[in-house]
């Protein structure tokens, strides 16, 4: 079937629309494009009136699940209410900005005065838009006249100026005589610090009370304290309070604020920022200022935030559509329900049409067949979905072939191998401690044993006689179980997309357990077929089949993978015994018989693949990123790599010329979309140093 040149033009429109992640990309060229295109995942806007609602809200999913395009939604709802207003903050990207993109001390107090310093630059940036949104109410300012709008504007500007000079105490003496600090240390003594965070790579994020050493105790400490030494001298609530004063005289009754990329943040910037500001405010009986925070699973700060008081939203299919009573079959009609009305939007704004033309349907592929693939193979993220159907543009559609399940196939096949994949492979080309190239390597060696047990199963499972897997043609292994206790261990692997989270059921001996799936790409590297089969009754329960139970098999990998070790006498624990000490109160009852704290140890040393790069050469993570990135796109610019490394152009443009001083990239001017761009190149020596691939994405 050929297609037109304007059909083609505008589905290339189409799924740039669906790769765009960042909120000057989303808005780009077409404010009102936001209204046209947005697709609740709920029935009734169930997710944009949540976050619309006056609670403090937290926004969770992954990397693409939308959370930048609901915000930007929600912001153009609210600015037709002239009674309230709305603030947008990068915090990522302000945080970069404001302590140096890569920089590192060792000194903490350095760190901390970094760490003022952008708490500085949020007030003033609060500050900013509210003011770029005040001139947004035209409106208002007819209303309220503009004798008394300017009045306004300059107190604005006199609250922003007074933060241009913060006078900051010594944080060591501040803290050492500060009576509320005191009793804050008495208050926290024997408290799980890490019981609301999960921040590490590691595998797995230990939280329970004591599970870590003196030293990070210590952090934690000492970050509580100037922590409280920053709430005194910046009198948050006092600043806060004149905003309030200044902006009821215009007759706004509230302001939203929406904190983007909050999980970008390290450890030490959330606990500081929600210490200082966030749980502030969030606590502050006058609720004039809203919260609304877009983050990860399991990398959130909550500090004093009292959880019983907020909305927390998720994203990701199997906590979005779970409901009451889980139903598997209910859950992933209700995903696919959604896809369905998401894709036909797209293809009826950009292209006039429903998107089945674009596909090849007969009777053993039909519409719903698609769907189901689709979903499998980007669950239902906006961002992988459109970087599947551009695969798909660019290897059929172009050529005037229909899309074929094949091509699907072929799509995330190559998606995992170019977007997923190089987080194992970067551990030798990053500037990094050896820690946590020793966790990077243990994720990838995880990934491996699943993988194989997988391969294993569908081997083994097609000779056996066991009622569920008896008389099948093909046996699908894509999905295994493990222990809902346990899944912490696989929480990096699914913030990543190895794995996906997607059921919860009872086992047969009625153990709680988590269903994950590997990734649809990785199983098709791997010749491992997806899902489960179909025609019978007894395949509703194929998922929690003892066969699957990969319990055992994590528990063996953990053996050899670390152990524990007593920070008292040295005694070392293997994670069975250490599960033992977890339950007598962290006694170390191996060793030197007393309460302690443990560290963990990384094992497998052996294996770990040497640098070959010489430590000048070794980039940090985030420069590394944009350099993969930009060596994987067609005509990469700054607002296109940003949608891929989930960040601001802004943060793209500081990263590029970082690179191009190291001469790893060059830039020259072109058109796209009929726009002058500045496109990025990698040079060859970026390709010969970091081994890069010349494959092209898309």
């Amino acid at each position: 079937m050929a297609f037109t040149e304007e059909q083609l033009d505008n589905f290339k429109k189409l799924t740039n629309s669906m790769k765009k992640a960042q909120r000057a990309e989303i808005l780009e060229g077409n404010e009102n494009a936001i209204k046209a295109l947005y697709e609740d995942p709920l029935p009734q806007t169930g997710v944009l009136s949540k976050v619309l609602h006056d609670e403090t809200t937290f926004l969770i999913g992954r990397r693409g699940t939308g959370k930048s395009t609901i915000f930007s939604y929600a912001q153009e709802t609210l600015r037709e209410d002239k009674g309230q207003l709305s603030v947008y903050i990068d915090v990522k990207s302000l945080h970069g900005k404001t302590t140096g993109m890569g920089s590192e001390t060792n000194n903490k107090a350095d760190e901390m005065i970094l760490e003022q310093n952008f708490i500085s630059e949020v007030l003033k940036e609060i500050i900013k838009e509210i003011n770029t949104s005040l001139e947004k109410k035209t409106v208002l300012r007819k209303m309220i006249g503009a004798g008394k709008y300017t009045k306004a504007k300059g107190r604005l500007k006199d609250i922003k100026n007074a933060l241009l000079k913060p006078e900051f105490r010594d944080v060591t003496i501040t803290t050492s005589d500060s009576v509320e600090v005191k009793e804050r240390e008495k208050s926290v003594e024997g408290e799980s610090s890490g019981a609301q965070i999960s921040l590490n790579r590691g595998l797995p994020n230990i939280t329970a009370g004591g599970n870590f050493d003196k030293q990070y105790q210590d952090e934690n400490e000492f970050i509580r304290k100037t922590s409280s030494a920053m709430v005194r001298d910046f009198s948050i609530t006092e600043y806060m309070e004149d905003i309030k004063e200044t902006l009821s005289d215009l007759n706004i009754k509230k302001i939203f604020l929406f904190l983007d990329d909050f999980s970008e943040l390290g450890e030490t910037a959330q606990k500081v920022f929600v210490n200082v500001i966030l749980a502030p405010l969030n606590n502050w009986s006058d609720k004039y200022f809203r919260f609304k925070v877009a983050c990860y699973p399991e990398r959130i700060y909550y500090g004093e935030i009292d959880r019983s008081k907020i909305d927390e939203i998720y994203l990701d299919h199997y906590d979005l559509y779970k409901g009451a009573k889980p139903d598997l079959s209910e859950i992933e009609e209700k995903a696919q329900g959604f896809l369905n009305k998401l894709l036909n939007k797209r293809f009826i704004y950009y292209l006039d049409c429903k998107p089945e033309i674009f596909f090849n349907i007969d009777s053993d592929n039909t519409w719903e067949d698609y769907l189901e693939q689709l979903f499998f193979a980007s669950m239902n993220i906006p961002r992988i979905l459109g970087n599947l159907l551009e695969y798909a543009y660019d290897k059929s559609l172009v050529y005037g072939n229909l899309i074929n399940r094949q091509i699907i196939l072929q799509a995330s096949k190559h998606y995992y191998e170019a977007k997923i994949n190089p987080f194992f492979d970067k551990g030798t080309m990053v500037l990094e401690s050896y820690e946590s190239r020793l966790d990077r390597f243990g994720q990838k060696l995880l990934t491996n044993s699943i993988v194989d047990e997988s391969r294993k199963k569908k081997r083994e499972l097609a000779k056996t006689d066991l009622q569920m897997f008896k008389g099948l043609k093909t046996i699908p292994s894509s999905h295994f179980y493990i222990s809902k206790e346990e899944e912490h261990f696989f929480n990096t692997l699914e913030l990543n997309y190895v794995v996906n989270k997607y059921f919860e059921q009872s086992d047969k001996d009625g153990v709680k357990s988590s269903i994950y799936s590997l990734n649809y790409g990785l199983c098709a590297e791997n010749n491992i077929d997806y899902g489960r089969p179909k025609g019978d009754s007894k395949y509703r329960k194929y998922y929690i089949d003892r066969q699957f139970n990969y319990n055992s098999l994590l528990l063996g990998f953990m053996r050899n993978y670390k152990e524990y070790e007593c920070n008292n006498c040295k005694q070392r624990y293997d994670l069975s015994n250490y599960r033992k000490v977890e339950m007598v109160e962290m006694l170390c009852f191996k060793g030197c018989r007393e309460p302690s704290t443990f560290k963990e140890v990384l094992l497998f040393e052996e294996g770990l693949p040497k640098i070959t790069i010489p430590e000048e050469y070794q980039l940090p993570e985030s420069e590394y990123d944009a350099l993969n990135v930009i060596n994987t796109l067609s005509n990469p610019y700054a607002s296109t790599v940003a949608g891929e490394l989930d960040c601001s152009y802004q943060m793209v443009n500081s990263l590029t010329k970082k690179l191009e001083q190291k001469q790893l990239i060059e830039k020259e001017e072109g058109l796209i979309d009929s726009k002058k761009r500045k496109i990025y190149k990698v040079t060859e020596l970026a390709i010969q140093r970091y081994n890069l691939s010349a494959d092209i994405l898309v």
